[in-house]
């Protein structure tokens, strides 16, 4: 009988369907990585969206072994799973069998670093007119692949939604602009500074009742996943260079 969750002793919330799955082909450097959904269950098993090729060097295959991580409230759990292809006149599915030794890993936090480039930044809510809208100049205090640091107007407060454009952004060849919220502010040597988390594309529409947007060009499909993960590898590189430089 198909069930809208499925309940794993060492996971304390269920999975449930449409929760997002990272599906790794292996544990090395290799290792392919694919996004996908849970489209329904079917005992133990999961029966899955296509899997989204993300990026990686090695591929998906049928019947083959794959590690997935789910994203909970409280960490990051993983489980050993193995992928089947079923295609047949009419339709192609994907299933996963029983999830096996499942375990809490964790909580993964994307490394922060002290980065300086022009940002800019206007409030977004229902009340946004183009016409209308007031950008404001600003700078990154600190970057990393889901937000950033930077100094606002005493307006932007917690839960505050903002458009984001930055240099970094079009060096990186990310479509500008992209939606930012506010999670914390504090004032800062008299300065009042916000951190804002990035809000990915296909998470947008869970925010509607709070910002339209539908109204600015292309803001759904500027911070996919794909793209965040170049923001990410960015910041791990710089990482890299200052730990040569002796700076971190």
């Amino acid at each position: 009988m198909n069930s809208v969750l499925l309940t794993i002793p060492q996971i304390p919330e269920p999975l449930t369907v449409w929760e997002k799955l990272e599906i790794y082909t292996s544990d090395d450097d290799s290792k392919g990585v694919y996004l996908s959904r849970i489209e329904d269950f079917i005992g133990d098993e999961l029966i899955i969206s296509a899997p989204e090729f993300i990026h990686g060097n090695s591929l998906l295959r049928n019947n083959t072994e794959v590690l997935v991580l789910v994203t909970k409230k409280d960490a990051v759990y993983q489980f050993v799973t193995t992928i089947k292809k079923h295609t047949d006149e009419n339709d192609t599915r994907y299933l996963l069998t029983t999830p096996k030794f499942p375990r809490r890993i964790q909580r993964r936090e994307f490394v922060r670093i002290n980065y300086s480039v022009p940002v800019e930044y206007s409030v977004f809510n229902n009340n946004y007119i183009k016409e209308n809208i007031k950008w404001y100049q600003s700078l990154t205090h600190d970057l990393s692949g889901s937000g950033m640091l930077i100094e606002t107007i005493s307006d932007v407060s917690e839960d505050i939604f903002l458009l984001i454009k930055s240099d970094i952004f079009k060096k990186l060849g990310i479509g500008q602009p992209i939606l930012g919220r506010c999670c914390r502010s504090e004032f800062i040597d008299n300065g009042h500074f916000s951190a804002i988390n990035f809000i990915l594309s296909e998470d947008i529409k869970m925010y509607s009742d709070n910002v339209p947007f539908e109204r600015v060009s292309g803001l759904a499909d500027n911070f996919t996943f794909s793209v965040q993960e170049q923001l990410v590898s960015f910041v791990f590189q710089h990482q890299i260079e200052m730990r040569k430089k002796g700076i971190m």
